[in-house]
């Protein structure tokens, strides 16, 4: 019986940590999703860090904005000066040809997939608008723990890469608008 008790005890103790966890994450993730919900690109690009870390919680992950035909990064977290990533993917690449081109996720784990990363990072993927679906960008993992790597992770990174994608196409259509209109703060008209 003594035993029993120890056992249930025990139990409910993690149980009671597994969602203080969780309470701590999903506080986490809606003070970091507050963070993306900018009208500025700017002020957008910079709370894109926090809801990454809260979600997926890489060691190394980079942005990539596209700039004509070519994607350059624009936030690289966890790089270190001996790491051989690339800051800029031309039309040429296969990441590109793939991640813009052909709107596709790629992850190392699939081995095809891992071929068109080409050492470049474990989980790459577009940044599309959910509205327009015009692709803005690209989100990359290059490290992550090997158990933070599943099926629901998968998913999460395509959730938050429409998600970021959506945030930053709509602040750079308002920030359009606001230089468009005739009363502007920016001109103190």
């Amino acid at each position: 019986l003594t035993d029993a008790y120890n056992s249930l005890l025990e139990t409910k103790e993690q149980l009671e940590v597994r969602v203080a966890g969780q309470l701590r994450t999903v506080f986490t993730l809606y003070q970091a999703a507050k963070a993306i919900e900018k009208l500025g690109p700017g002020e957008v690009l910079i709370g894109i860090s926090d809801l990454v870390k809260a979600v997926m919680q890489p060691t190394k992950y980079s942005l990539y904005l596209l700039n004509g035909s070519v994607l350059e990064a624009v936030t690289n977290d966890g790089w270190e000066d001996d790491d051989k990533y690339q800051r800029v993917f031309d039309s040429n690449t296969a990441i590109f040809r793939e991640v813009v081109g052909g709107q596709r996720f790629l992850s190392a784990v699939n081995s095809d997939e891992e071929r068109l990363l080409e050492g470049q990072g474990i989980l790459a993927g577009p940044l599309t608008s959910q509205d327009s679906g015009e692709v803005v960008g690209m989100r990359k993992i290059e490290k992550m723990g090997f158990l933070d790597l599943h099926v629901s992770s998968l998913e999460n990174f395509r959730v938050l890469s429409d998600w970021v994608g959506t945030a930053f196409a709509n602040a750079r259509r308002f920030r359009k608008a606001q230089g468009n209109m005739f009363m502007n703060e920016e001109r103190t008209l």
